[in-house]
């Protein structure tokens, strides 16, 4: 995550009323991480996604 996308999250989609309530909460908001990964259980066009299947598959088995 680079600072544009940090500075927007924070000015757009984590207003101040969000951010307090987080960290009332008790989440770190320095420490928050985002992830996009493919949906591995069927997806649309299996074909074009070999090289992915395997390399989201091996990590979902690591952390199972």
């Amino acid at each position: 995550m680079g600072k544009a996308d940090a500075s927007y999250l924070l000015s757009h989609v984590f207003t101040k009323e969000v951010r307090d309530e987080l960290e009332c909460r008790g989440y770190d908001l320095t420490t928050i991480r985002f992830s996009i990964a493919p949906k591995l259980d069927n997806p649309t066009r299996p074909e074009r996604f070999q090289t992915l299947i395997k390399k989201y598959s091996k990590i979902d088995e690591s952390t199972r």
